[in-house]
Order: structure tokens, then sequence, then C-alpha cells
């Protein structure tokens, strides 16, 4: 969202989200002063946009799990890193889509194993079906803590920009419009394209229309060594089980290719 003020009669913007925030945070910007975004019939005053309240230095928050952990642990609304946001959306997919595969191993037989193999590796989109159910479990988690496992990690909660959780409904919608617009429904490479092109707007622009449309906000905390440590622990595992998985899958296409017809 990108917003424009009118200070003393100048005009001035767009300015994104974070960068308005970060002024509010230090003093520049008091309650009365004139913004107008997109969506508003006239200027409005700061202090009476929904889209700032909890920011205000000496304003009142809800009294919440989020407000608590946003002001005791140092989290923080100034800027955008769509780096910390992209490695703890992988994250989530890693351990999510490690905790189907058991279940289908624990529950299935061999030969549906194989054959769910076979489907995949022919060009079936078994990703994207895996991962679209990762949504409402995501929306559940969000609505619940603020936060999933990959975001804790990475020190990142997603709240209401007052600074109360999401609703299921709100978090819900976030999430499906991550998984379509976001990832692009995981289809191999059209996802790099979408993931580069939603960075750069990030960057550009503070905020996502994911964000926007749900009324929300990221909020991040400093990383610990710890947490890089595990970080990169995590990545190495993730390129040599995809190593393995292609090793493994070249070496049934060659059993396949083998097999009287």
């Amino acid at each position: 969202m990108e917003y424009h003020l009118s200070i003393e009669g100048e005009k001035s913007g767009p300015h994104s989200k974070f960068s308005l925030i970060a002024r509010i945070r230090d003093g520049e910007l008091p309650r009365d002063t004139l913004c107008w975004r997109k969506g508003l019939s006239d200027w409005e005053t700061l202090g009476g946009l929904v889209d700032f309240e909890g920011c205000w230095p000496d304003g009142e928050k809800e009294s919440n799990p989020i407000n608590e952990t946003v002001e005791e642990k140092g989290l923080n609304f100034d800027k955008p890193r769509p780096w910390f946001r992209f490695w703890a959306r992988a994250l989530d997919y890693m351990w999510f889509g490690g905790l189907v595969w058991f279940l289908f191993s624990l529950l299935l037989p061999q030969e549906k194993l194989e054959w769910i193999l076979k489907i995949a590796l022919a060009g079936a989109p078994l990703n994207s079906l895996v991962f679209l159910c990762y949504a409402p479990i995501e929306a559940w988690m969000l609505s619940w803590r603020g936060t999933t496992p990959g975001r804790v990690l990475m020190r990142i909660h997603v709240v209401r920009n007052d600074g109360g959780l999401l609703t299921y409904e709100q978090a819900l919608w976030r999430s499906l419009q991550v998984f379509v617009k976001g990832v692009a429904l995981l289809l191999p490479i059209v996802n790099l394209f979408a993931m580069a092109w939603w960075r750069v707007q990030l960057v550009q622009k503070g905020v996502t229309p994911w964000d926007e449309s749900s009324k929300s906000t990221v909020v991040h905390g400093e990383l610990e060594k710890w947490r890089y440590a595990v970080l990169a622990g995590v990545i190495v595992i993730m390129v040599l089980s995809m190593a393995l998985s292609m090793a493994l899958s070249k070496e049934l296409i060659e059993q396949m290719q083998s097999l009287p017809k």
C-alpha cells in the first residue's frame, strides 16, 4: 500500500507503510498528519487510520500475547526482510512435506508409494496438491499464535495492523493468496519468477498484496547466531536430500525403462 502525506500544505509521496511506521515511532509524524491512500475518499489523519493503530509510541495497545512478544522480544515493523520470509516458508514447507511423506509411508503399501512417485515423475502437480493442504493448517497456527514453526526459527510474527491476532478467516485468505500469487501454486519455473517478482515489490513498497488484503503486518526480530547456525544446517540437509532424491528418481526411471513392455 502506498501513502501520500500533506504536512503544512506540502504534499509528498508515495511512501511505504514501513517507512511511515518508522517515522511514527521516531516521533516525526504526529497523529494529526494528513494522509491519503487508495480507498479513501478524502484526506484523513494518520491517527484516524486503522492501518497505524498500535504504532504510536504513546498509544495503548490491546492486551494479547502478540503485543507482549513485539514489545518484550524486540520485534520491529521497520523494514521488510524478504529472505527471512522466504526461508521461514521454505522451512514450513519442508517439515510439512516430510510429515506428509512419513504418513504416506506409514499408511500406504509399497506399491502405492511407488505409484505416487511414478505419477510425480510423470509431471503430475503433486506438490501443488500437497502444499495446498498446508494453507488451512498455516491459517490455524497464525490465528492461534501469530507464527509457524519456520517463522519461530526466523523470529517472524504475522499480526493485524493493530497488533492483535488475525482471525482464522483473515489468516486463511492470506495463506491462500500466498500459495496462488506468492509461490504460483509451486509450479516449476513459474514459481521462481513469481517469487522474484514479489520480492522486488516487497522491497520497493514494503508490503505485499496478501498483507494488504488481510490487513496484516509482518514483524521481525533480530536473529541470534545459533538461529543462523540451525538455518545453515537445515539448508545443508535440504541440499543433500534433494541430491539423494534426484539420484533415487534417476535410478527408478532406469528400472522402469528396463521393465518389459
